[in-house]
């Protein structure tokens, strides 16, 4: 019996429609998953202001009151806001610079009753693409998939969904900063490693230019190339620019230097911890290790496990990403006195990228679950975040303290 086979002149036109279909059935959806994030962002603001939550950490109190001090202020003057009364501060903030303070005093404006708090939201979900994103590149759909729940699911990740600290905007940037280094070659790829990189020093000042050294430690081990050593020289000098436009701006509104008292005030803090911490010193190293075993668990043990799994054969190129950047971030942060589990925070989601990959090495089924089930994880990412929200709003008067990050 002769087979009977397809006209081959019809391929084209039929690969064509088909392609076609795809992209028809696929448009609808992406639609709906846009409009289901902006609901999911939606009801992530609407239940803790529906209940009268507030923040409960000192430094994001603050930061909600600086932020709605300047909705009320002209643009013009949003570089110098004012220490609010009650704290030990007085006249002219300049602990950080104030770029962190805009985005949710441009909601406030714009009739957002809370901006402080949506834009705590807006940054964890950047955070969280921006690590998909990432962990995606190094390792696959289903690994980026894992080291995303392992992130939400972590002490840091409940935590940090209702605060208003600098944080999750920097560790966003550090991300949004390796993502594009690890992107194919593309004429994107230098300017949004050098706009990430502006924006971790506008959010954090002098930390922020962690990601110098970790940038300068990913290259030395994963890329070698020319280029991108010469993109992290531009980076240096538009962190320099920058810098110099924000003091000229600051001068402009106030009179006096903005660098001048914001490093005076870290340096007076590091000198005070040298007067208090004297020879605990030497066991700095060791409080970032145990403030990184709890707060990106479980992804740093699944991050050791990969590493003594691949102890005798080539590492992986997500755990390079995790021990070049995520190790130069802890290294640096220990050669100084003055220490929080916050000054590493960039090094907390590094850690879940490996930690993905490594629980989908260990458990192919959860690989295979998850690819099977692609099209349904955003839906069930958007119902962690609610139901974490809601059951911080429940918990956070009673249990606060149990995961409050120094």
């Amino acid at each position: 019996m002769r087979a009977v086979l397809p006209d081959t002149r019809e391929w084209p036109h039929a690969q064509r429609r088909r392609r076609g279909g795809v992209l028809a059935a696929r448009a609808p959806s992406r639609l709906v998953l846009a409009l289901a994030w902006c609901a999911c962002v939606a009801s992530l603001y609407g239940l803790p202001t529906a209940a009268g939550y507030r923040l409960r950490d000192p430094d994001s109190i603050l930061h909600e009151s600086l932020a709605s001090s300047l909705a009320h202020r002209p643009p013009s003057e949003w570089v110098a806001p004012v220490w609010p009364p009650g704290y030990w501060g007085q006249g002219v903030y300049s602990e950080h610079p104030a770029c962190f303070l805009w985005l949710p005093a441009l909601l406030e404006r714009a009739g957002v009753s809370r901006g402080a708090l949506l834009a705590n939201f807006l940054h964890v979900l950047a955070l969280l693409y921006l690590l998909f994103r990432l962990s995606r590149r190094l390792a696959g759909d289903a690994a980026a998939w894992a080291a995303v729940a392992s992130y939400t699911l972590s002490p840091l990740g409940v935590q940090q969904l209702l605060r208003a600290n600098h944080e999750p905007a920097l560790g966003a940037a550090f991300l949004g900063a390796f993502a594009s280094l690890e992107s194919p070659s593309g004429p994107l790829r230098g300017p949004l490693f050098v706009g990430c990189a502006v924006l971790a020093c506008a959010v954090k000042g002098v930390l922020g230019l962690l990601v110098l050294p970790a940038a300068l430690a990913w290259w030395a081990v994963r890329s070698r190339r020319p280029r991108d050593l010469w993109w992290l020289a531009v980076a240096c000098g538009a962190i320099a620019g920058a810098a110099a436009l924000y003091e000229s701006w600051f001068r402009a509104v106030t009179g006096s230097p903005f660098l001048r008292a914001y490093l005076a005030s870290q340096f007076e803090g590091i000198a005070e911890a040298e007067r208090g911490l004297g020879l605990w010193h030497l066991a700095i190293p060791l409080y970032y290790a145990v403030n990184l075993f709890w707060f990106a668990l479980p992804g740093v043990q699944l991050f050791l496990l990969g590493l003594r799994r691949t102890a005798r054969k080539q590492r992986t190129a997500a755990q390079w990403l995790a021990l070049t950047a995520g190790g130069a971030c802890v290294v640096i942060a220990s050669l100084f006195t003055r220490h929080a589990a916050r000054y590493v925070f960039p090094a907390y989601p590094l850690c879940h990228v490996p930690g993905g990959e490594e629980a989908c090495e260990r458990w192919p089924r959860l690989r295979e679950w998850m690819d099977r089930r692609a099209t349904a994880l955003p839906y069930a990412l958007m119902s962690v975040l609610l139901a974490i929200t809601a059951a911080r709003v429940w918990l956070d008067p009673r249990l606060f303290r149990f995961i409050s990050l120094p």
